[in-house]
C-alpha cells in the first residue's frame, strides 16, 4: 500500500466520520420532539384513564371512546419508544447467539 493510498483512505474515513456526526446531529434534533410527544402521550393516557374511571364509577356515565383513544395512544407510545430506544442503543436484544 503506497503512501498516497493510505492518505486517500484517511481522507475517506474522515469524510465518513464527519458525515456520520452531521447525520447524528440531525437525528438528535428529531429525537427531542419525539421524546416530548411520548411524554405528552403518557400524560394523556393517564388523564384519560383517570377521567374514564371517574366518569364510570362516580357519575355512572361511562365514556366509550376513552378506551379506544388510550389503546391508540399506547400503540403510538410503544412505536415511538422503540425508535427512541434504537437511537440510544438501549433497545432489547437477543444476545444468546452473540455471546456464545
Amino acid at each position: 500500500m503506497s503512501t498516497h493510498d493510505s492518505v486517500a483512505s484517511e481522507i475517506n474515513t474522515t469524510e465518513q466520520l464527519r458525515h456520520t456526526t452531521q447525520f447524528d446531529r440531525v437525528l438528535a434534533r428529531w429525537m427531542m420532539p419525539l421524546e416530548a410527544l411520548c411524554a405528552t402521550l403518557m400524560v394523556a393516557i393517564i388523564l384519560l384513564l383517570l377521567g374514564g374511571v371517574i366518569a364510570r364509577y362516580v357519575f355512572s356515565r361511562p365514556v366509550g371512546w376513552i378506551d379506544e383513544a388510550v389503546s391508540l395512544s399506547f400503540i403510538w407510545v410503544a412505536m415511538l419508544g422503540a425508535v427512541l430506544a434504537m437511537h440510544r442503543n438501549e433497545h432489547l436484544r437477543l444476545t444468546m447467539f452473540i455471546d456464545k
